[in-house]
């Protein structure tokens, strides 16, 4: 991923105006929220080789279970 990709998660239990993503401790902008679904837009980010970090959280109850989910950021080496 290089930052600016809508991604999708889905579950259980989210709260539109509640839930919030972070990926490797930027912010991934919620658009859109269901109590299922979760949309949002993924911020550029320069790579850095290290452990990737996804966090979700629904302010009402906590932190979202993300099941050994990872997203990783990446170089772009090539426009070609």
């Amino acid at each position: 991923m290089l930052g600016g990709e809508v991604l999708t998660f889905t579950g259980t239990g989210f709260v539109s105006g509640e839930t919030t993503v972070t990926i490797d401790n930027k912010v991934c902008a919620v658009t859109a929220v269901t109590a299922t679904e979760i949309k949002c837009t993924a911020a550029a980010k320069v790579y850095v080789k290290d452990t990737p970090k996804l966090e979700m959280a629904v302010s009402s109850k906590g932190n979202v279970a993300t099941m050994g989910k990872k997203v990783l950021y990446v170089s772009k080496w090539s426009d070609v």
